[in-house]
C-alpha cells in the first residue's frame, strides 16, 4: 500500500509557489545590483514575478486586457501592473531580434527590483 495518494497531482517544485524561495530571489536580485549585473537581475527579477501567481489569485492577462482601464476594480488594475511588469521582465529571457536592442542599467533594474518585491509583498502580504 503506497504512503500518498498516486492519483492525485503534486506539484514539482518549479510547479509550486513559495514564498521562501520568491523572498530568497529578491535576496539574489539585491547582491546582483549590488554587484553591477544588471540583467542578470532582472533575469532573478522574473523568478520572482513566475512565483507570484503560484502564491496568489492573479487575474489573466486576457481578462484585465478585455476592461477598459478606466472602469476596472482594484484587483483587476494591480493585476495589470503585474502583467506589464512580467512582459518587461520577460524579455530579458529571451535573447531574439525582438530583444536584441535591450539593455539595462542600475536604474532600470533597481526600479524592477523594488516593482518586483512590491508586488510580492502586495500579493502574500496575508499568508
Amino acid at each position: 500500500m503506497p504512503l500518498y495518494d498516486s492519483t492525485t497531482s503534486i506539484a514539482s517544485e518549479d510547479e509550486s509557489g513559495s514564498l521562501t524561495r520568491a523572498t530568497q530571489h529578491v535576496a539574489e536580485m539585491r547582491a546582483q545590483l549590488r554587484d553591477h549585473q544588471w540583467e542578470q537581475c532582472m533575469v532573478t527579477c522574473r523568478r520572482v514575478l513566475g512565483q507570484i501567481p503560484r502564491l496568489a489569485d492573479i487575474p489573466s492577462s486576457k481578462s484585465v486586457a478585455a476592461v477598459a482601464a478606466s472602469t476596472r476594480s482594484p484587483e483587476q488594475r494591480w493585476a495589470a501592473i503585474y502583467w506589464d511588469m512580467w512582459s518587461l521582465a520577460n524579455a530579458t529571457h529571451h535573447d531574439d531580434s525582438n530583444t536584441a536592442g535591450l539593455t539595462w542599467t542600475r536604474d532600470g533594474a533597481e526600479a524592477v527590483l523594488l516593482a518586483a518585491a512590491g508586488l510580492l509583498k502586495r500579493y502574500t502580504a496575508s499568508r
